[in-house]
């Protein structure tokens, strides 16, 4: 998704993603180690309880086990991204020990929790960029330049950021530099080239003059 994506700004900044890391073997038998659980799914290795996983396929409880722990020692990975096959199983697995009581609901989640990122790409946006994004950038009125400074008059608070300063050119708007940045109603100068007899600047909140 791009800023450019979402209709207002609060949308974009209560976007998520999520992402999976890959819970790496050995990380999962020192877990089950530290939390007091590696003997015992060592022993449920003996386990001949048949269980299906996987629709018209049998299993057994020895059989998952089994695959955690030489998995586990052999430094493999299991992924639990939901969207992918290899993902879906080892939930399944980690349901399945949970069912039998091998595993207890929080040391479930832990598992899935620590290996699962969310992250808000858009949360510090403001709307300086949520409206460069959309291309509905407004201006202020032309500003006099005097000795290669621009005073900008700015009336309220606003959320800081630092408006692009632009000489029109030919009726192009080309840009010259970045205003120091603004967020208290108060005055800012701003250094720009003298060889053009005023500028205008991005006027985003509609507070610049």
């Amino acid at each position: 998704m791009q800023l450019s994506d979402f209709a207002t700004l609060a949308q974009a900044q209560a976007y998520s993603e999520t992402t999976y890391l890959d819970v790496e073997g050995g990380w999962l038998g020192q877990y089950f180690g530290i939390v007091g659980i590696a003997n015992t799914i060592k022993s449920a290795q003996a386990n001949t309880t048949s269980i299906t996983l996987v629709a018209g396929s049998n299993t057994t409880i020895g059989e998952i086990a089994t695959y955690l722990v030489e998995t586990a020692t052999s430094n493999g990975e299991f992924s639990i991204d939901p969207a992918k096959k290899k993902g879906e199983f080892f939930r399944l697995i980690l349901g399945e020990l949970l069912t039998r009581n091998l595993l207890s609901q929080a040391q479930h989640d832990f598992v899935l929790s620590s290996h699962t990122v969310v992250s808000f790409p858009f949360l510090n946006s403001n709307q300086a960029d949520f409206a460069s994004a959309k291309g509905t950038i407004t201006y202020s009125q032309a500003i006099p330049q005097i000795s290669g400074y621009i005073k900008l008059t700015v009336s309220a608070d606003c959320e800081a950021h630092r408006p692009k300063i632009f000489a029109v050119v030919q009726g192009i708007n080309v840009q010259i530099g970045t205003a120091p940045e603004i967020s208290n109603a108060r005055e800012y100068l701003a250094r720009v080239p003298t060889n053009h007899a005023s500028y205008i600047v991005e006027n985003f909140y509609g507070v610049i003059s």
